[in-house]
């Protein structure tokens, strides 16, 4: 439903806040859910209980017992390596940045779409980094497929911002739509 959703509202225009302003990018988040995209959402980005529970543990620090409410079942925290939010196969990026950074990481996703279909790559960036995408279009030859790619966020301008968004979005020559916000903050 995020990657699928409209950023603007049902009459085209754009999404208004709580004071009937027009809502920022913060405000928006993905957008406005639209059910008949959601139906037909071409690329998915996969996640299993497991990638959780690994977040839970080792990033969120929860105890044992928390995620094994969370997660219905017995669980061991102990082995699991420190991961963040940027590890985790999810169809938003939230990037904490520190002047001067670099940040990377690499997504999944899977064709749920049409067999024979690419999609380019289209950017809005935020204000203060630059996107780097690698490979640029994706190409699926059968449903089911998976193709990854690697998002760098290098700083270009740290000069008077703390916030930030945008979003990267994959297209289809058929249409289809898949788009991931983007939400960066520097920190000193």
């Amino acid at each position: 439903m995020m990657t699928s959703a409209t950023i603007v509202n049902t009459k085209g225009g754009l999404i208004k806040d709580e004071t009937g302003g027009t809502a920022d990018f913060f405000a928006v988040g993905s957008g406005q859910v639209d059910p008949s995209k959601a139906d037909a959402p071409g690329l998915v980005y996969d996640m299993g209980t497991g990638d959780y529970v690994v977040y839970l543990c080792s990033a969120l620090g929860y105890t044992e017992a928390q995620v094994r409410a969370i997660a219905g079942r017995p669980v061991d925290c102990s082995g699991y390596a420190k991961v963040t939010e940027l590890d985790l196969n999810y169809p938003s990026f939230t990037v904490n940045m520190r002047q001067g950074g670099v940040v990377e990481t690499m997504r999944t996703v899977t064709n749920v779409g049409e067999a024979m279909s690419s999609y380019g790559l289209v950017v809005a960036t935020p204000f203060g980094v630059k996107v780097t995408v690698e490979p640029r279009k994706l190409e699926f030859s059968s449903v089911g497929e998976t193709k990854s790619f690697k998002v760098r966020f290098p700083i270009a301008n740290a000069s008077n911002w703390r916030f930030s968004g945008g979003f990267l979005q994959w297209a289809s020559e058929k249409g289809v739509t898949v788009r991931s916000p983007i939400a960066v903050a520097l920190y000193p």
